[in-house]
């Protein structure tokens, strides 16, 4: 068979024309639809990446904007420090506390708790007992220092003792019942000249055999020191 148009010329056969009846298969349909829709796929999922690594982008420059870095954060000059606060002395019994005036630091006088006694029983025979468990009848010395002649004060009420964190003042409970005559009538309370001494006996009603003596003479209630029994 000779393919039409030039006599002379055979046709290869892989070109030769379908017989008849029959058509070239389409297939260049389907092919055309998979790479239109591929390239469909292609630029929604390209738009989509876009997207997600502009929010990413967006995102990572908005954390760099607001949050220090490590060093940043590292280097910062600190600020300014707290003075640590000073407590109390701590002193066991016969131990002596030298106070001065803080305006001046003019020397006052010096305070010691000279003894601590611990007692489940009344100074007489009539009295009751501690209400709390315990008497600690305590003597204290006070001496003005021989250059301070303003006129020291210094009174019971500047003492208490201190058990497990609970504060008792001189007198509490039936602590009266543990001092003798002579004990309750020398009491500390006075104005000391310069150079003078006063020695006087406080007694406490508490729940332990153990605790401290505190010293606090400030207004505010700060305590100067501690003596321990």
């Amino acid at each position: 068979m000779t393919w039409p148009g030039n006599p002379n010329e055979t046709p290869c056969p892989a070109h030769a024309p379908p017989p008849r009846g029959m058509r070239w298969p389409r297939t260049w349909v389907p092919i055309a639809s998979a790479v239109f829709a591929a390239v469909v796929v292609a630029a929604v999922t390209g738009c989509a990446s876009t997207g997600t690594s502009a929010s990413a982008a967006a995102a990572s420059a908005a954390a760099n904007s607001t949050a220090p870095s490590a060093s940043q954060s590292a280097n910062s000059p600190p600020g300014p420090s707290s003075p640590a606060p000073s407590g109390p002395d701590m002193l066991a019994l016969g131990q002596t506390e030298t106070l001065a005036d803080p305006s001046s630091n003019a020397a006052i006088g010096t305070v010691t708790v000279e003894s601590a006694t611990v007692t489940t029983r009344p100074a007489q025979s009539y009295g009751d007992g501690p209400a709390n468990g315990y008497f600690v009848v305590v003597q204290v010395k006070a001496t003005a220092d021989p250059s301070y002649t303003d006129g020291w004060d210094i009174g019971e009420p500047d003492f208490y003792a201190l058990v497990r964190g609970t504060h008792y003042d001189p007198g509490n409970g039936h602590a009266i019942m543990a001092l003798t005559d002579a004990q309750s009538t020398a009491d500390i309370t006075t104005v000391l000249a310069a150079g003078e001494t006063a020695r006087g006996w406080m007694a406490f009603d508490v729940p332990s055999r153990h605790g401290y003596i505190v010293y606090a003479p400030n207004s505010d209630g700060q305590p100067v020191a501690e003596w321990k029994y």
